[in-house]
């Protein structure tokens, strides 16, 4: 039986908060075990407690765990009209950026430009390569890469790309793509002073024990003026807030700490960062998807998203996310190293 840890004070700010989530259960692998959270009263993150030790970490991370999935297999499944637009939008805000789109039918290409008037859908768009401007042969650090799928895009467009994944398995993949890979845990490497120019994190900082003390560490790594990128599940989006322990993006056991937007905005002041804190809409559908399942039935059944999670994702949740502060599924931050 494993030995919790009782963490009675907020891993992100230090302040104290009550146990708003219990008896939350594993939705994905059936890991046994009951989790509660609390919620900061200061910064509104939320954080595992009690929590399983570092020791014990791995048994929570099965061998079916997605990050373990080989980036060879991609799909061929045709897309939709809706994310062919989406991708056309991508395609127009990246080569705003410095980056080379693809070509597009005609209409596509008129209508992403179209959509790109509205100045939170150009930065949502950016998503694709973490909110990076394009820098041939800027040196790019992904921690937690799983299976390299981002940073093979970035070489692509030109960036020196090294990973860190502690996952054995989703290591070899990313090796298997000729990439630069560092096998441990962020905790256990050790990082050069300002030997990068960008340091992305995406959907790892919620599974680190002491997110500060990383965000420190990352800052040190990188050279003055560089960007530390960070996205991760929101604690007080609208769907963290309709859907509370069903909400997908819980997971617990493996989600320790969520920072919510005032939390990581904390962190990066105390880092010396100075940060530019937004909430994002990506994966809404699969995410408001999978919180339904485990509402109605307490596990994730399957994988497929209704047109009414399409149409919150793409039309909904944009709107929403531009209107109210903080409701979007996503938190990111965009720090400079100054």
């Amino acid at each position: 039986m494993i030995q919790l840890e009782h963490v009675p004070d907020c891993p992100v700010c230090k302040a104290t908060g009550a146990i708003v989530i219990t008896e939350a259960k594993d939705p994905l692998y059936g890991i046994p075990g009951a989790w509660n959270y609390r919620c900061c009263d200061r910064c509104q993150s939320l954080w595992m407690d009690p929590r399983p030790p570092k020791e014990a970490i791995s048994s929570l991370y099965p061998e079916n765990y997605f990050t373990h999935t080989d980036v060879h297999q991609a799909s061929t499944i045709k897309r939709s009209f809706p994310f062919r637009v989406w991708d056309a939008v991508q395609h127009a805000a990246l080569r705003r950026i410095g980056y080379n789109g693809e070509k597009l039918e005609i209409p596509l290409k008129f209508l992403g430009e179209l959509l790109l008037a509205f100045p939170p859908i150009g930065r949502e768009a950016t998503r694709r390569v973490y909110f990076l401007p394009r820098l041939p042969g800027g040196k790019l650090l992904d921690v937690g890469c799983g299976n390299g799928s981002f940073l093979d895009r970035m070489r692509t467009f030109g960036w020196n790309c090294e990973g860190i994944e502690p996952d054995p398995i989703a290591a070899e993949h990313a090796r298997r793509r000729g990439l630069s890979i560092r096998c441990s845990s962020l905790e256990e490497v050790n990082l050069a002073p300002e030997e990068y120019d960008a340091i992305t994190m995406n959907h790892v900082l919620e599974h680190f024990f002491d997110p500060q003390a990383m965000i420190a560490k990352l800052s040190l790594a990188l050279k003055s003026g560089g960007v530390l990128v960070s996205i991760s599940p929101n604690p007080v989006g609208l769907l963290a807030r309709r859907f509370r322990k069903a909400w997908r993006q819980l997971d617990p056991p493996r989600h320790l700490v969520l920072p919510s937007p005032v939390g990581c905005a904390i962190m990066c002041q105390n880092a010396r960062l100075k940060a530019q804190v937004f909430t994002c809409w990506s994966g809404s559908h699969w995410s408001r998807s999978q919180s339904r399942q485990i509402n109605a039935c307490g596990r994730v059944v399957h994988t497929h998203c209704s047109f009414l999670d399409k149409l919150y994702a793409y039309s909904i949740a944009p709107l929403l996310n531009m209107f109210l502060a903080n409701s979007g599924e996503e938190v990111a931050f965009v720090a400079i190293r100054q």
